[in-house]
């Protein structure tokens, strides 16, 4: 999960190497999260990255944010190719609407954004838009 290695995990494989500061956890917002495998789970269960979903993007620390939105939050059939589809999440406007608003507070240091897909379905001209608002 590229949000743990953020955070501080396996240091030695790429942080150290390039100079990189951990963010600390606390200071992390996971977009929802929901098609998460168990290591990513149990990592979180006990991590003090805030995950939330969609709709409750409230009550977020003061201070400076890293937000991070994994895609395949997103319903597929909102956002065509995922390699890793998770059916019933929130559409595409209701995610881009909830990073909107949290990067609206101007607490926002930095995005973060994971997306894989197939290429040649639509997803990355789909996702420009709210990647260029942020």
């Amino acid at each position: 999960m590229p949000l743990r290695m953020l955070t501080g995990y396996g240091r030695h494989l790429i942080a150290d190497r390039i100079g990189l500061s951990d963010i600390p956890e606390e200071r992390a917002i996971l977009v929802d999260g929901r098609d998460l495998d168990p290591p990513e789970a149990e990592f979180l269960r006990t991590a003090r990255i805030r995950q939330r979903t969609v709709d409750d993007l409230d009550d977020l620390p003061d201070g400076p944010l890293y937000l991070h939105l994994d895609c395949d939050v997103v319903d597929p059939s909102d956002l065509p190719g995922l390699l890793f589809p998770a059916p019933g999440g929130p559409s595409l406007r209701t995610v881009s609407g909830a990073i909107r608003g949290i990067v609206d507070t101007g607490r926002v240091a930095a995005f973060g954004l994971a997306c894989t897909w197939h290429n040649d379905h639509g997803a990355a001209a789909r996702m420009r838009p709210l990647v260029d608002s942020v």
